[in-house]
């Protein structure tokens, strides 16, 4: 689907979809409106509250060794801060090891103005996890692991340092999320039933451009009577979606940015909206039908769907409360002067990624 819509995930970019992925913590960035339950399957980096998937354990040294190489900012320079979240920075450093750990398809997206604040946006979030994580001492589970991972780093030198540091803080966030999904987050067998019942899902088309002032004049030219389609293809920086007009598929309730979500189900089918802002840019939306979910059979696989939609509904509103007792500041200039590393000569497009 698309990148710019959804925060869970589906389709080559994530910016708004996604599966568990709103509360999404990177490592890898996929779709701009939603992620999918089953990309979620196939690759466990999708960017997820849960940080990284299943592949802690002996591989971590390896993996680290790798994302030192890629390192682009030097040991001996000043690393910029993207954004802090009370005490906790977002540093340039850290943001260009995460576009490393995407797939080359998706890091195009990335290097954009809302695929860098999307990005940034889930790092953000990943501290505000970890904060909240540290407020309570680890299960004993948690503490095995983190001697596991103390004990595989006592011989490593400086190199090592950052890494070791940055997935120690992604085994905090995964451990403290799925206590969210056991409490807060946890979602019954009912409320999946109720949801198939009376739910629909909305299908909606969508562009997305990082400033105001295109989104407006985009706006004024629909009115004007220019085909909707015609201006995503253009314009949409959602490269997913742009490719069809704009169309974002079927969407449901929990899949997408607040914002976006909450423009979309107040219209009426037809209509377009005024210019919406959401964290990764300006988007005009046109909801261009619905149907209801129980004219689908309620299998195992549309549970999962449901299941995962009211989750992420949850996590928006466990995200609402906490995020106010935690101090966000983002230096958008900085953001916008990270510099991207050009892939090496020996890995072309496609190639796969050791973090991947």
């Amino acid at each position: 689907m698309n990148k710019k819509l959804f925060v869970t995930t589906q389709g080559p970019h994530p910016p708004l979809r996604g599966t568990f992925a709103l509360a999404a913590l990177p490592p890898q960035v996929t779709g701009a409106l939603r992620r999918s339950p089953q990309e979620g399957k196939e690759n466990k980096d999708l960017p997820s509250p849960l940080g990284r998937g299943q592949g802690e354990g002996p591989e971590l040294l390896q993996l680290f060794v790798l994302c030192c190489l890629a390192l682009s900012i030097g040991c001996g320079k000043k690393d910029p801060v993207l954004a802090r979240v009370g005490s906790r920075a977002v540093t340039a450093s850290a943001f260009l090891r995460e576009v490393e750990g995407v797939p080359f398809s998706s890091q195009t997206y990335l290097k954009s103005p809302s695929g860098r604040k999307e990005l940034l946006e889930l790092l953000i979030r990943r501290k505000i996890i970890l904060a909240e994580a540290e407020n309570r001492p680890p299960t004993q589970q948690g503490q095995t692991l983190l001697a596991d991972l103390n004990r595989q780093y006592k011989n490593q030198q400086e190199r090592l340092r950052l890494s070791y540091l940055e997935e120690k803080e992604r085994l905090r966030v995964k451990e403290f999320t799925e206590s969210l999904k056991k409490g807060p987050l946890n979602v019954t067998d009912e409320e999946v039933r109720t949801l198939w019942s009376n739910g629909k899902e909305v299908r909606a088309s969508h562009i997305l451009v990082s400033r105001r002032a295109q989104a407006d004049e985009i706006r004024e030219r629909i009115s004007a009577g220019d085909k909707f389609e015609d201006l995503a293809k253009k314009h949409s920086e959602d490269t997913a979606s742009a490719a069809k007009g704009g169309d974002a598929g079927y969407l449901l309730p929990g899949s997408l940015v607040p914002e976006f979500e909450k423009a979309l189900f107040q219209m009426k089918t037809g209509e377009v909206s005024d210019v919406v802002t959401s964290p990764y840019g300006f988007h005009i939306i046109r909801r261009t039908g619905d149907r209801p979910l129980s004219g689908r059979p309620l299998n195992d696989a549309l549970k999962s769907t449901l299941r995962q939609s009211l989750e992420n509904q949850k996590l928006q509103t466990w995200f609402s409360t906490v995020r106010e007792r935690h101090t966000v500041r983002i230096d958008e200039e900085k953001l916008n002067d990270v510099v991207f590393t050009a892939p090496s000569p020996s890995d072309p497009p496609g190639t796969p990624n050791p973090r991947q």
